[in-house]
This record gives structure tokens, C-alpha cells and sequence, in this order.
């Protein structure tokens, strides 16, 4: 009878905690049943848990987390600071959890800026804009976009899927006359 109690204790604290997730925030998050990511960037947290409920309050917590993979088999909530559109992979007993882009990114800032370098066919739209500050701003609330590149002699704005700290060194390399940023969050 007492690890029934117990487990009843643990049941009751879990429910609570969840309702006061649920009713601190009427944030939306999209759910992706059966799918993970490939991604070569760390972490940002992880921890146990035993429902994507449960996970998805996880990663609303944090300031800096857009997504977390809740993978049921291991009962794991993996959260990461970055958007991860562009690196999903089908995966069983796994379930993507995708913050709603205009409030998981409020903590998140461009880093200075890095002249003469560009990343390599991660290009997720292209648009012309005067200046690098409004291509940085016409990027910042695309929920696909980790970084982002300027042409300033073609006032070519590039949004970029992944960051240089996502990909392979060699995939990040130079260009004249380009100028590249990244999306990071401030609140670390």
C-alpha cells in the first residue's frame, strides 16, 4: 500500500504542477507527434518527465527555450534555444514541441555582427531591404530564421535556417561584402 501512496503523492504534485502551468500562460505550442531533429548544437536543458504536457511546461519555463523534444520511450524533455524547422527528422516515440515564435523569442537578441562571412545553402527566403538593421528585423520574426546574412552592394537580405554554431565548420565561410548575425538569447 505505501508505493501506491506514493505514487499517488508523486501523480498529485505532477497534476498540480501542470495546472500551474496551464493556468500561468495561455501560450500556444505546436505539437510534432513522431518526429526528432538532427541537429549538431547543444542543449540548452534537459530533464525526466513523464508526459509531452508535462515537457511542453518544461520548456515554457525557461526563458530562452523555443523548442523541446520529448522523447516518450526515455521519458526525457530535451530543450533547446534555437528554432528547429529545418532539421526535423521522422523519429518514433518522439514528439517536437514548438513554442509560439512572437513569445518564445522575446528573450532572444542578434549578436554583433560578423563581416565577410555567409553559411551555405541554409537560405530559407531572400528579400531586398535598404539596410542590414531591417533585414535583422524582417528575419527576427520568422520563426524559421537563426541567423542572417546582407549584401549590402545588392540590398540582398538572406534568412538563414541554422546558425554557424548549428553546422559543420566548413560550411561557414567567407564572402566580400557580407555581412552575417545570429539570433541568441539574452537571458542566459
Amino acid at each position: 500500500m505505501i508505493p501506491l501512496r506514493g505514487s499517488v503523492i508523486t501523480l498529485l504534485v505532477s497534476f498540480f504542477n501542470v495546472t500551474e502551468c496551464l493556468t500561468m500562460t495561455s501560450e500556444v505550442v505546436t505539437l510534432h507527434r513522431g518526429r526528432g531533429i538532427s541537429l549538431n548544437y547543444s542543449a540548452q536543458a534537459s530533464d525526466i518527465t513523464d508526459s509531452v504536457l508535462a515537457c511542453s511546461c518544461m520548456c515554457k519555463s525557461k526563458p530562452c527555450c523555443l523548442t523541446a523534444i520529448f522523447d516518450e520511450f526515455n521519458s526525457t524533455c530535451v530543450m533547446y534555444d534555437v528554432g528547429v524547422h529545418w532539421h526535423e527528422v521522422d523519429k518514433e516515440d518522439s514528439v517536437i514541441i514548438q513554442r509560439q515564435w512572437d513569445q518564445g523569442i522575446v528573450h532572444h537578441r542578434w549578436a554583433d555582427p560578423i563581416p565577410n562571412k555567409r553559411i551555405q545553402g541554409k537560405n530559407t527566403f531572400t528579400v531586398t531591404t535598404p539596410s542590414f538593421a531591417q533585414c535583422q528585423e524582417i528575419c527576427f520574426w520568422n520563426p524559421y530564421t537563426n541567423a542572417v546574412e546582407y549584401k549590402a552592394s545588392k540590398n540582398e537580405c538572406r534568412c538563414q535556417s541554422s546558425s554557424h554554431l548549428m553546422i559543420s565548420p566548413v560550411e561557414f565561410d567567407d564572402q566580400d561584402g557580407v555581412m552575417y548575425s545570429h539570433l541568441f538569447c539574452a537571458a542566459h
